[in-house]
């Protein structure tokens, strides 16, 4: 059962992108990310949870993919002036015990 503290909270967890299932899936998701966005009264973070690998790889390629196609999705993303900024979070996940 929920305490009173957190009955306000909302946590929502968004497919990845580029999802293959087609193009009614992709149109889903967006919806449902947009319905989400919009009864936030207040945001407070956007997490982009990335593999380890997606830094190490190809020089990064993918993470910058993946910011881009975000900031897409948010415009203000990455402007350090901008609303959304100082919420975005990035959480790397697989991190290998010993780096080489």
């Amino acid at each position: 059962m929920a305490s009173q503290k957190y009955k306000s909270i909302a946590l929502a967890d968004n497919p990845g992108f580029n999802d293959t299932r087609g193009t009614s899936f992709e149109v889903c998701t967006h919806y449902s990310m947009e319905r989400a966005i919009d009864v936030c009264n207040r945001l407070r973070a956007i997490v982009l949870v990335v593999a380890y690998e997606t830094i190490t790889q190809d020089r990064a390629s993918n993470l910058v993919k993946v910011v881009l196609d975000l900031n897409e999705r948010f415009p203000q993303l990455l402007d350090t002036a901008g609303p959304v900024y100082p919420y975005f979070r990035i959480l790397i996940t697989k991190q290998p015990t010993t780096i080489s």
